[in-house]
């Protein structure tokens, strides 16, 4: 009765292994070499050869190209991000400082029921903060829910899964420097809008 099962395991192996299931083609092999010096000179004959269309690729290496690749695209991205920054600091400072003329009467009229200068500097400076922060969390809610729309999309399509945390120190570290420097830049309209309040009048021509 052993002799029969044993007799029947070894059919059914040997029909697994039949040619009915023997690939078509290889399109992928991998080697494991006993010494790793030789691996690039492997990969040179390989790639040297003519007489079949092969090529050897080393997964560390090209891992590593990869990465390096990711790593400059992403400090290209960066640059970018930091152009922008400027230039919303900019803009933000050129608005403060268009709207100053249209906000003389205002501040007339805050200096009337006694707001100090102080008070005009510290008013300019957190509209600027309040502007940047409210930019802020509009822009990591935005990229939250591009980030959660596109994920079972590139998952599927381009094998790509972003677990990364939208929110993280190096995220919190970016937004407290964009305020700091929002803070300096908006320092500019402030002073104006405190010099104007120390010798604001009701009557402006």
């Amino acid at each position: 009765e052993h002799e029969h099962e044993h007799d029947k395991h070894t059919d059914e192996h040997n029909a697994y292994n039949s040619e009915a299931f023997a690939p078509e083609s290889v399109s992928v092999v991998m080697l494991g070499l006993k010494h790793r010096v030789t691996a690039l000179q492997l990969q040179y004959q390989i790639n040297q050869s003519k007489k079949e269309p092969l090529m050897a690729i080393l997964p560390g290496m090209a891992l590593a190209e990869l990465w390096q690749i990711m790593g400059n695209v992403e400090s290209l991205l960066l640059g970018l991000s930091g152009l922008i920054v400027i230039c919303a600091l900019i803009g933000l400072a050129t608005m403060l400082l268009a709207t100053m003329r249209e906000r003389y009467q205002e501040i007339a009229v805050l200096r009337t029921i006694g707001a100090g200068p102080f008070t005009l500097l510290l008013l300019i400076q957190i509209e600027a903060m309040l502007l940047t922060i409210f930019s802020a969390a509009l822009s990591l809610g935005l990229v939250a829910g591009l980030m959660s729309a596109l994920k079972p999309w590139l998952s599927s399509t381009y094998g790509l899964f972003l677990s990364s945390p939208l929110f993280g120190q190096s995220s919190a570290i970016i937004i407290l420097l964009i305020l700091g420097c929002t803070y300096l830049v908006s320092l500019f309209p402030a002073v104006v809008a405190y010099k104007r309040g120390l010798h604001a009048g009701l009557n402006t021509n």
